[in-house]
């Protein structure tokens, strides 16, 4: 007895089909195994997580925080396209969110964590600047007198060392 050649082709196309998606499920557990791991939760069972230094994200969130790099214009500069965040020292401003060149907004605190810190109900913070700058409103002032309006409520914004903050029992309740 044969088979109809339309019946043929549908179980070939069935068996291409399996095997396609088993290489596809291989794959995700590898890519599962050897990096969301080591990355997200801290777990490195076959040590491409410590070989490509996922495994030391929460140091380099950090880094990441006050990076100063540029990819419009491929340098270090401080300016509103930078993911430390610099409008104040930007000539452009931030025209996408109706800011004026010099504009004294960017960013003034970071919070960076990781699966193993969180797990621990814990977190790194830093106020001021990630990159370490601190913000002082009379020099700033001085050199932009248009904003010296907001120097009743804005002042200094100092940076601070990054600090472990944790959860404790029994937080929060009296």
């Amino acid at each position: 007895m044969t088979m109809a050649p339309d019946v043929e082709t549908t179980v070939e196309a069935k068996q291409r089909l399996a095997v396609a998606a088993g290489t596809a499920l291989l794959g995700a557990g590898l890519i599962l195994v050897m990096f969301v791991l080591p990355a997200e939760y801290g777990v490195d069972p076959i040590g491409t997580g410590r070989w490509f230094g996922l495994t030391e994200l929460g140091a380099t969130g950090k880094q990441i925080e006050a990076d100063h790099v540029d990819a419009t214009q491929g340098k270090t500069v401080a300016n509103r396209c930078v993911i430390c965040g610099h409008i104040d020292a930007d000539a452009k401003g931030c025209k996408e969110w109706d800011l004026a060149p010099y504009y004294p907004m960017g960013a003034v605190q970071s919070k960076v964590t990781t699966a193993d810190l969180a797990k621990n109900m814990q977190f790194w913070a830093h106020m001021g600047h990630p990159c370490g700058e601190s913000f002082i409103g009379a020099d700033f002032y001085k050199k932009h007198p248009e904003y010296a309006w907001q120097a009743k409520y804005l002042n200094n914004m100092l940076s601070y060392p990054w600090t472990l903050f944790s959860a404790s029992a029994g937080a929060g309740e009296k």
